[in-house]
């Protein structure tokens, strides 16, 4: 237990037990005002115990009070009561992860190495299906994820607006690595924690690599490419307004002009790149072209150095979390140094805002702004700029 009690008092103080509340909830009923004064009797009665209690000595050391997770603002704790969080979170045991097809485990690995007792549960799925699981979830008021990890800025915005997210609680520790400041948190109750630039991907038995896709155009005009339609996401139709934005209005109609191909999404031209089917697939993602080299695929990918952005993978804990206290203490340990240094190592090429070793550095790459890529502008895009080209 959290602290000692003497056994000869009786237990009158009720917030000695954990509470998990929503913003607004309230403690007592208010269906009628005889409940309410009901209430108010029965709480007089027991503070007046508990006075003449303590009078007679017999009150013993209170139970440390267990931390509470509610929606609102987030803050900044101290090292009290971030000790709290961990002890709940060790008292929980476990955490439940929702995330999309990444190689996660040797995140994992780690972060039950740095907090024994609190094991992960790891979820993985696509990320439609993933938000639309939580978004249920959050509806009927269901336990399931304590923690989510997905690029898709405008769902965290739009659920931290709604009062669906509970509120960050930033540790000393992260508190340290700049995650009080305004300019990396603000108000938001999500925290950015890894981002990784678009590549171009390409087969090794093909025209060979390049650096960009101006140099791809360039050189080999003839060549078969993939495009990865601007439909699967907004980050995705963001790539491409940075490539006009790097190379001018004329380069969709280049691409156009290409033996190209659209597919729905990356792992659809993942596999026809595998196939021989192209000689190039772009906005490619790095890291999944880490297992396939390994066992001898003939594709290769390179992440440009001008041209390109980077999807941003944030981290929150829904209100409905089953493990709030644990879902802290694994939210803090991304958010920091250990965490930053896993993303780097499982996840190439990663852009992390924690500067550590092997990081591309987070002020360099170019990232959606969610609140620009509105949904009537991610479809106005498409319409004004991909369809008369593509169709």
């Amino acid at each position: 237990m959290h602290g000692s009690r003497n056994s000869g008092c009786p237990d009158l103080d009720s917030s000695a037990h954990p509470v998990h509340k929503q913003k607004g909830d309230q403690t007592m009923s208010t269906s009628s005002k005889w409940t309410t004064k009901i209430f108010n009797s029965s709480r007089a009665v027991l503070v007046a115990v508990a006075a003449a209690l303590i009078l007679n000595g017999c009150a013993g050391e209170p139970e440390a009070t267990p931390p509470e997770f509610s929606t609102g603002k987030p803050s900044t704790v101290d090292q009290k009561a971030w000790g709290k969080i961990v002890e709940a979170a060790k008292d929980e045991g476990e955490v439940v992860l929702y995330v999309p097809p990444l190689p996660m485990s040797g995140m994992i690995e780690a972060f039950q190495a740095d907090n024994p007792g609190i094991n992960v549960t790891v979820e993985t799925i696509p990320t439609p299906e993933l938000i639309g699981r939580v978004d249920q979830e959050t509806a009927v008021g269901a336990s399931g994820a304590d923690v989510v990890l997905h690029s898709v800025d405008s769902w965290f915005r739009d659920n931290d607006q709604a009062n669906k997210l509970l509120s960050l609680q930033v540790s000393p520790a992260s508190a340290e690595q700049g995650w009080n400041r305004t300019d990396r948190l603000g108000e938001s109750n999500y925290a950015p924690v890894y981002a990784n630039p678009y590549a171009i991907g390409f087969t090794t038995t093909g025209p060979g690599k390049v650096e960009n896709v101006k140099e791809l155009l360039d050189k080999f005009p003839d060549a078969r490419i993939g495009l990865v339609s601007p439909t699967a996401a907004p980050a995705t139709a963001h790539y491409y307004e940075v490539l006009r934005e790097t190379y001018g209005d004329d380069i969709l109609d280049r691409l156009a002009k290409t033996k190209h191909t659209v597919v729905d999404k990356a792992a659809d031209g993942m596999r026809l790149l595998t196939a021989g089917d192209f000689d190039y697939l772009f906005p490619a993602i790095y890291h999944q072209f880490i297992d396939p080299k390994a066992k001898g695929a003939p594709i290769d990918a390179v992440v440009p150095k001008e041209g390109t952005s980077a999807p941003r993978y944030s981290t929150a804990s829904p209100i409905t979390a089953p493990h709030p206290a644990a879902a802290q203490v694994f939210m803090n340990w991304m958010m920091g140094e250990q965490g930053a240094k896993k993303f780097v190592e499982t996840l190439p090429p990663a852009a992390v805002p924690v500067a550590v070793e092997g990081a591309i550095s987070w002020a360099e790459i170019e990232v959606m702004n969610p609140d620009e890529w509105t949904k009537d502008k991610w479809d106005g895009w498409i319409k004004k700029q991909w369809t008369p080209h593509f169709g």
